[in-house]
């Protein structure tokens, strides 16, 4: 039922979510980034080729952090955010405009967070990062990555900080976690 997956969320709403997703992860359009939460997994975004695949990944990771009566809040840098429910979403394909919805365009920051900002997504463009924070997204990004994501950029507050052998498919840049 992906025509039922998106929210509608009034003016008052959208501007509270606004201000809470700025002071929460420090987002700012001028300086085209955000506070990695911990902890967090980030991944080299896969080309726009390859942005089905990704896109599906994100629903999944965000259908195994919540019940499948809840929904997450979705942000593009700081316009209007919306409530999305990824367990009326199977096929990322069925959900209109799933291209520009669930990968950043040029320019854009994308992020699905949880209610309470616990866990969830983010994807940037200008840098060509995705960002998978809160132990549910960290643990399920690590269960469902199927070599879609095969660069591990940074591991932020993970144990060890790689994902377990053999489930993220990806290795651990150089450099300090």
């Amino acid at each position: 039922m992906p025509e039922f997956a998106w929210v509608e969320l009034d003016w008052d709403t959208r501007y509270e979510l606004i201000r809470q997703f700025k002071e929460d992860f420090a987002v700012s359009w001028d300086e085209r980034g955000y506070v990695e939460p911990a902890p967090s997994l980030t991944y080299r975004l896969p080309e726009i080729e390859s942005r089905q695949p990704f896109a599906q990944l994100v629903n999944d990771v965000l259908r195994a952090c919540v019940e499948d009566w809840d929904s997450v809040f979705h942000h593009i840098e700081l316009h209007w955010p919306g409530q999305y429910r990824p367990h009326r979403v199977d096929d990322i394909t069925e959900l209109k405009d799933w291209e520009r919805s669930h990968y950043p365009d040029r320019h854009h920051l994308l992020g699905f967070v949880g209610r309470d900002h616990g866990f969830g997504v983010f994807a940037q463009h200008w840098n060509r990062t995705a960002c998978f924070f809160g132990a549910a997204a960290v643990d399920a990004v690590q269960r469902l990555n199927r070599g879609v994501l095969t660069e591990l950029v940074r591991a932020k507050g993970v144990p060890g900080g790689a994902p377990r052998a053999g489930r993220a498919g990806g290795r651990a840049a150089a450099g300090p976690a």
